[in-house]
């Protein structure tokens, strides 16, 4: 499996050549995060001002879950086109972004409720002790992945990624620590060094879209990188094709 640096060079290098990635990010990924900030905002503010208001407060949540949902399609998306750091890290994707849209929408759906599961199961490692549930964490960091890639969800592709993590725990568990602490830990420590010199609405907003497109740029590399280590440590394992991937392939 490749170092650290060279997953992350590997996923900018193949990112910054992907056309329908960028119009992914910046449609399904960067936008639905910056509004679902400022509502939160405004939520806050709203309770400050005029708590007894709870139409504007429930309006908000709504419309924050409604975006929370096209976040994860964004999500989906970056994963189907992702799929082609796999089998060629060289050249550009010619899919279309209309294309990655339609394919990503039939993974939407399984993957909130795998995540749903996996969640439960996390909590429930963890109340035994915190350790526990981390190593759990770890063991089914692919599932995502697994569902878009090989077409299983669910159970399966928990126990999908646990197989493929086998053996290579400590591995998985530093590269995914690392990786994580690079790409977002700078993001907050600029965030705040901008609003220690910074005030007022205006200055507010400016440092919030700056925020989203670095979190936007380190969550599409973050995922890239697992896709690359999820192929490197794949061929250790027959891949399983399921019902959610396995049609698609077939009117290919």
């Amino acid at each position: 499996m490749l170092g650290i640096f060279a997953l992350i060079g590997d996923a900018w290098n193949f990112g910054r050549r992907q056309p329908v990635l960028i119009h992914a990010s910046f449609w399904l990924l960067l936008l639905p995060m910056l509004i679902i900030m400022l509502l939160s905002r405004f939520v806050v503010l709203q309770r400050f001002s005029d708590p007894a208001d709870t139409g504007s407060a429930t309006a908000a949540f709504l419309g924050m879950v409604i975006l929370s949902v096209i976040f994860l399609w964004g999500i989906t998306c970056v994963l189907v086109i992702g799929k082609r750091l796999i089998a060629a890290k060289a050249g550009r994707s010619r899919t279309s972004f209309k294309s990655v849209r339609r394919e990503a929408r039939g993974f939407i759906i399984p993957l909130i409720l795998t995540s749903v599961l996996r969640s439960v199961f996390t909590f429930l490692w963890g109340i035994l002790l915190i350790v526990p549930g981390i190593i759990y964490a770890i063991r089914t960091v692919f599932y995502a992945i697994i569902i878009v890639e090989e077409g299983i969800a669910y159970r399966a592709a928990l126990k999908r990624s646990k197989d493929i993590v086998r053996g290579q725990l400590w591995t998985v568990f530093w590269k995914v620590v690392v990786i994580a602490l690079l790409l977002f830990v700078p993001i907050k420590i600029i965030t705040a060094v901008l609003l220690a010199f910074s005030s007022g609405p205006a200055a507010i907003v400016g440092i919030a879209i700056i925020s989203t497109v670095l979190t936007t740029v380190s969550t599409v590399l973050f995922l890239l990188c697992l896709i690359e280590m999820y192929g490197a440590l794949r061929p250790a394992t027959a891949p399983i094709m399921g019902s959610i991937g396995s049609s698609k392939k077939k009117r290919k």
